[in-house]
C-alpha cells in the first residue's frame, strides 16, 4: 500500500524502485555488554536516515487513506467562505460545505467523530486498523497505571442550545473503554500542533498559554542577558 500511495502522489516508479532497493537488505546491529548481534530489519526505517520522516509521512497517509475506505460512520460536515474571516462567525452562517474525517501533520493524527455512539463503535475499529499497519495508538492502561497519550476532545454546541448547559444535556463524557483496562479519556482541552483547543472552540486558553510561554522565555534570559551588567544597553558602534 505504501508504494501505491507513493505512486498516487506522483513519485516516479524509478524513485520507488530505488527506495525499495535501499530497504531491501537492511541489517540492525546490537551491542549488549560486549556481545554484538546482527539481525535483518523487517519494519521501520534506517536510524538517522533523512528519508525516514518523508517515508513516514507517506506511510501515515496510506494508513488514513485506507481508513477512509473502511470507515462507515457518519462524517462531520464543515462550512467555509473565501472571505478571510477568521473569528466571530455565527454557527448559523452559510458557506460551501465539505466533509472532514481526519487531519494529519507529521506524526500527529486527529480523527473527527460526530457522536458518542460513533466514538464507542469506531475508536476500537480505528485502533485495530492502526494495529494491522504495525502502528500502536497509545491508550491508557489502568493495570499498568499508565496515562493515555491519546485523548478525545468533546466539542460542545453553544451554551444556549442546551436545556442544561452544565451537563451538556447529560452528555456521556466517561472515558472510552477499550477492554482489558485500556482506555482513552475525554478531555475539555488538549494541545494539537502547538495550539490549545478548548471544548467550546474559543482561543482564550491558547492565547494565555502562548503569553505564558513567551514570559517564561524572557524570564529564562533575564539574568544572563536582559538584566546582566555585562551586556551593554547600547551598541558600541551606535552613532
Amino acid at each position: 500500500m505504501l508504494w501505491e500511495v507513493l505512486k498516487k502522489f506522483g513519485v516516479p516508479m524509478r524513485i520507488i524502485n530505488l527506495i525499495k532497493a535501499l530497504y531491501e537488505r537492511v541489517n540492525v546491529k546490537f551491542n549488549v555488554e560486549g556481545i554484538t548481534h546482527t539481525i535483518q530489519s523487517a519494519i521501520g526505517v534506517k536510524q538517522g536516515d533523512i528519508l525516514g520522516p518523508i517515508l513516514f509521512t507517506f506511510y501515515a497517509a496510506a494508513i488514513m487513506i485506507s481508513w477512509r475506505k473502511v470507515f462507515g460512520g457518519p462524517v462531520s460536515i464543515f462550512r467555509t467562505k473565501p472571505d478571510f474571516v477568521m473569528t466571530s462567525r455565527s454557527y448559523r452562517a452559510y458557506g460551501e460545505e465539505f466533509p472532514l474525517t481526519d487531519s494529519e501533520y507529521a506524526d500527529d493524527t486527529a480523527v473527527i467523530l460526530v457522536s458518542r455512539n460513533s466514538v464507542d463503535e469506531d475508536v476500537p475499529l480505528l485502533l485495530q486498523h492502526f494495529d494491522r499497519w504495525g502502528m500502536e495508538v497509545h491508550a491508557g492502561d489502568r493495570k499498568e497505571k499508565k496515562d493515555s497519550k491519546t485523548e478525545m476532545l468533546f466539542c460542545s454546541k453553544p451554551a444556549h442550545m442546551y436545556e442544561d448547559p452544565d451537563t451538556f444535556d447529560s452528555a456521556n463524557l466517561n472515558p472510552i473503554e477499550l477492554g482489558n483496562g485500556r482506555f482513552i479519556p475525554i478531555v475539555a482541552s488538549f494541545v494539537y500542533l502547538g495550539s490549545v483547543i478548548e471544548r467550546d472552540c474559543s482561543d482564550e486558553m491558547d492565547v494565555r498559554n502562548r503569553i505564558e510561554k513567551a514570559g517564561n522565555a524572557f524570564g529564562a534570559i533575564r539574568d544572563n542577558i536582559l538584566s546582566s551588567a555585562k551586556v551593554p544597553n547600547e551598541s558600541e558602534n551606535s552613532v
